[in-house]
């Protein structure tokens, strides 16, 4: 791949991300009938856009400039866990009418790069326990169970990575956001008792683990 088919995937990838963004929010709009909660404003969707943009290019960088079915497909788990983790940080809730896509991208990246029985079934199985366990502990919510299990289809045992950041992310983003609310003043139970997403994290823990995680032999 050239410069300018470079620059030109760059521009597919932003258009696609700002479709999925607003087609997605359309949707969940007229389902839950309140346009108010997320406030569409275009400038929030252009810098998540540009931000997946740059996520996506760093990944293709990574992969020496190839692009192909396997890739492609990494790319739009990308893009749509960026909506996903929109919309959770809007309205604190994971809609499963989009992890659906989502498990199926993870299920044709992981037919694509078959390798065997351990290494598609236990990684599931593990992550599941994990974040059941989490779930009871209250450190996760069922729809970041579902996110973490339809990962572990295509990350394999890298999802226990994935895991481990998107929950050190998330603690860190908790600290600040509590620091900020202490300087304001605000009612130290709505800092601490109220439900913290985790799934922006868990958007940015898996390019995290992509750029970081490479070379391991567990497909990622």
């Amino acid at each position: 791949m050239n410069i300018t088919q470079f620059c030109f995937v760059l521009i597919i990838i932003f258009g696609l991300q700002f479709l999925i963004l607003r087609s997605g929010l359309n949707f969940l709009i007229k389902k839950i009938d309140d346009e108010i909660v997320f406030e569409q404003k275009k400038w929030n969707l252009i810098f998540i856009s540009i931000a997946a943009t740059i996520e996506c290019g760093l990944l293709i960088i990574a992969d020496s400039f190839e692009i192909d079915i396997s890739s492609a497909t990494i790319v739009f788990i990308v893009l749509l866990l960026n909506l996903i983790g929109f919309i959770d940080a809007k309205t604190g809730s994971v809609y499963f009418i989009f992890s659906i896509p989502l498990f199926v991208l993870c299920i044709l990246y992981d037919l694509m790069n078959w390798n065997s029985f351990i290494d598609s079934v236990i990684p599931i199985l593990l992550t599941a326990l994990i974040c059941l366990v989490s779930n009871k502990l209250g450190g996760m919510g069922t729809g970041d169970l579902e996110i973490f299990i339809a990962l572990s289809i295509s990350s394999g045992f890298n999802t226990l990575f994935v895991i481990f950041f998107s929950l050190f992310f998330g603690g860190v983003g908790a600290i600040i956001r509590a620091i900020i609310g202490l300087v304001k003043r605000e009612k130290s139970r709505n800092i601490f008792t109220c439900r913290k997403p985790l799934c922006p994290y868990i958007a940015l823990a898996f390019f995290v683990c992509k750029m970081l995680l490479p070379t391991l032999d567990f497909p990622l």
